[in-house]
């Protein structure tokens, strides 16, 4: 099978190799670890690894609003006013963080003049879904796991 070199889930699958192994040699893989990469290693590896730095210590995508959460419970323990301080600053964050979400959703959905923004983008989308390289590879990958046959995948310019 053929994909292009610019495809997102090519580019994320060479980005997640050459983060595992340090290097990036191949222009070929075999259909199933390619899907298991791009499907589950690398969105966790994104969620869960070191995906940004402040100075010099990693973070998770996750790591901040765990700490968030996790910290006012032991905290408790020594003070139960900075415990109630800071699961009222948690909770102030993240209902801010949703009401400007909501407003920016509502001015794209129901503003009359970026209604015609919103349906080119949402037809585009469909079509994405219809003619994308990637649903071909799920469906030749889902094939695979009942033939038991995974095939090899390359990729170029076009």
């Amino acid at each position: 099978m053929k994909i292009q070199k610019d495809s997102w889930h090519c580019r994320v699958y060479r980005r997640w190799y050459k983060t595992k192994y340090g290097y990036f040699l191949n222009d070929y893989s075999n259909l199933c670890p390619y899907m298991r990469a791009v499907m589950i290693w690398a969105p966790l590896r994104a969620l869960f690894g070191n995906t940004f730095h402040v100075r010099a210590i990693p973070l998770g995508f996750f790591t901040v609003p765990t700490l968030f959460l996790a910290t006012p419970q032991p905290l408790g323990y020594l003070s139960y006013t900075a415990k109630e301080v800071l699961w009222l600053l948690d909770a102030t964050i993240i209902g801010s963080v949703c009401f400007v979400s909501l407003l920016f959703l509502c001015e794209y959905l129901f503003d009359p003049k970026k209604k015609n923004i919103a349906g080119p983008l949402i037809a585009g989308l469909q079509n994405m879904c219809r003619e994308s390289s990637f649903f071909s590879l799920l469906r030749a990958y889902f094939r695979s796991a009942h033939d038991r046959v995974c095939p090899e995948v390359s990729w170029g310019e076009k």
